[in-house]
């Protein structure tokens, strides 16, 4: 419902801050305003927001596209450290599906984050976990 409204289909709950702080990084640089308007409400997980997950991977899509058109910019503009970090950082989100297939069909289904144990509000996000 966060993305589309549509409360059908298969919900996910927004469970950590990482996803959090990914969709608002993604909502700032694509200057959307309606989806920056929820997020002013406070964090997805004290907001219980759910989520399709194809309209999440569809926003982070639409997120990689966009940087990659903007990678020509930190060139000219002499911001260096975007300029050698960023195609390296597009590059690995378009090739997620044929470097390590298994991680993108996970990612597809949802599970953008890991429980290591049972108890409640013990999930983390996936580069959080060792």
């Amino acid at each position: 419902m966060l993305f589309c409204g549509d409360e059908s289909g298969d919900l996910h709950e927004a469970s950590t801050f990482m996803i959090d702080r990914r969709v608002r990084e993604c909502a700032l640089e694509l200057q959307d305003t309606v989806l920056l308007a929820k997020l002013s409400a406070g964090y997805l997980i004290s907001q219980e927001e759910k989520y399709h997950t194809t309209c999440l991977i569809n926003l982070f899509e639409l997120y990689t596209e966009s940087l990659n058109m903007l990678i020509s910019w930190f060139f000219a503009l002499g911001h260096l450290n975007y300029a050698r970090w960023l195609p390296i950082d597009v590059r690995d989100m378009i090739e997620l599906d044929v470097v390590t297939p298994s991680t993108a069909t996970e990612f597809k289904k949802g599970h953008f984050a890991v429980q290591q144990t049972h108890h409640a509000f013990s999930v983390l996000a996936i580069d959080h976990a060792h």
